[in-house]
């Protein structure tokens, strides 16, 4: 697991993964930002995963990947 710096590292990483936003509609920067809110999460929580029940991270990270997976998909259908 990411611990530290490792950690750090990653979430630093996704927020450098940012498109223009110029070229984004204002619903797309919105879906956009939504989306590396969740993938931020999801860096955070696994690095957290000693912290919970295996069944309470599991479900907790479900929960995130399918919010994360509905954003992009949203994100993608936008004209």
């Amino acid at each position: 697991p990411l611990e530290g710096d490792g950690l750090l590292a990653e979430v630093a990483y996704l927020d450098t993964l940012e498109i223009s936003r110029e070229q984004l509609s204002p619903r797309a920067r919105e879906l956009r930002t939504r989306m590396q809110e969740l993938e931020r999460s999801v860096v955070l929580l696994r690095g957290r995963k000693n912290d919970y029940l295996e069944s309470e991270y599991w479900q907790r990270l479900e929960s995130l990947l399918i919010e994360l997976a509905q954003a992009t998909r949203r994100f993608h259908e936008l004209p």
